[in-house]
């Protein structure tokens, strides 16, 4: 009982603390051998195979490559990329040129160049490598000339900085170097391996609430991405209905989606949850429109002594009106 009124009573203690003011610690990872991983699909013939370089970034006290972090980075960034160039120069003698990923308007940003990129940058690597990762994921991977270094939020691109300067410099040496085919990804040990439903990926879905909703369906919406995020990782968009309609969506409340107009009247306490034409339709009388997310969480989500991905395919296709109990 108490874990089924888990979403319900986190969207009504956010909004409490909403009319009032109106008037996670380190976590266990686990390390994946990019290198090895990335090869390991390929074609192993000869004649296809492309052979694995290595780079020396810097060498000799010297480096073509310069240190980039975002224009709009957190003072916390600034100052552990700032203590990062130090780092380096004290493990190599190599003075790195240090500047932010800022070009002029209307200027595109070049496809290569030699940077170390860290953080959230506007590098198309760095995008790239950022979705490819999971919330507190990390990843240093090399393509196109840039090193990246970034995580899926602050804390771990944090760590990522930290693993970087602790493994990858040969100090003997006063060296950097990489394998040109780089993808190095520290993954976080996830309550939940990964969800879809009927075999679609969650990172698919869009959690979608009515334009102007109450605050008990916004939080509903809110709670159900926090969850996904905190438990898998996926970080889930949450819009309003008027935003353009995709083909996967939480529908949460009475959107304008016609799924959501399918939904049959309620009563006092009664909550709708099921799937219809590959939306998810969450709806509750008042308050208990947070059943219906609490209901597919705990029942179906189940995410508490369950390991491994899980695939949820027993979601009710005929919407019919449920007692909260």
């Amino acid at each position: 009982m108490k874990t089924r009124l888990l979403t319900l009573f986190l969207s009504m203690l956010m909004i409490l603390g909403c009319l009032t003011a109106c008037g996670g610690a380190g976590d266990p990872i686990t390390t994946t051998d990019s290198a090895a991983a990335t090869t390991t699909e390929q074609t192993t013939t000869a004649e296809t195979t492309k052979p694995i370089e290595m780079l020396d970034l810097i060498s000799d006290g010297k480096t073509e490559y310069s240190l980039v972090r975002s224009e709009e980075a957190s003072t916390a960034i600034i100052q552990r990329v700032t203590e990062m160039r130090n780092q380096i120069k004290e493990m190599t003698g190599a003075s790195l040129t240090y500047g932010t990923d800022w070009i002029k308007r209307g200027t595109e940003v070049p496809a290569e160049a030699k940077e170390i990129v860290v953080g959230t940058t506007n590098r198309p690597q760095t995008i790239a490598a950022q979705e490819s990762i999971r919330e507190k994921d990390f990843i240093i991977a090399y393509e196109g000339g840039r090193l990246v270094i970034t995580g899926g939020n602050e804390e771990a691109t944090m760590r990522a900085i930290d693993y970087f300067v602790e493994n990858y410099f040969d100090k003997d040496a006063k060296k950097l170097t990489v394998p040109d085919n780089l993808r190095d990804v520290i993954e976080h040990d996830y309550p939940i391996d990964g969800i879809s439903i009927a075999g679609v990926d969650i990172r698919q879905y869009q959690v979608v609430v009515p334009k102007g909703c109450d605050l008990y369906t916004y939080y509903a919406g809110v709670n159900l991405a926090d969850f996904v995020k905190t438990n898998a990782g996926y970080a889930l968009k949450v819009v309003t209905d008027d935003e353009p309609e995709t083909e996967y969506e939480f529908l949460i409340g009475k959107t304008n989606r016609a799924a959501s107009a399918t939904a049959p009247a309620m009563s006092a306490g009664q909550y709708v949850l099921g799937a219809v034409d590959k939306k998810i339709v969450m709806q509750g009388d008042s308050y208990l429109v947070g059943a219906g997310v609490g209901v597919f969480l705990n029942d179906y989500v189940k995410p508490y002594g369950v390991s491994g991905a899980q695939d949820i395919k027993n979601l009710p296709t005929t919407l019919s009106a449920q007692t909260y109990t």
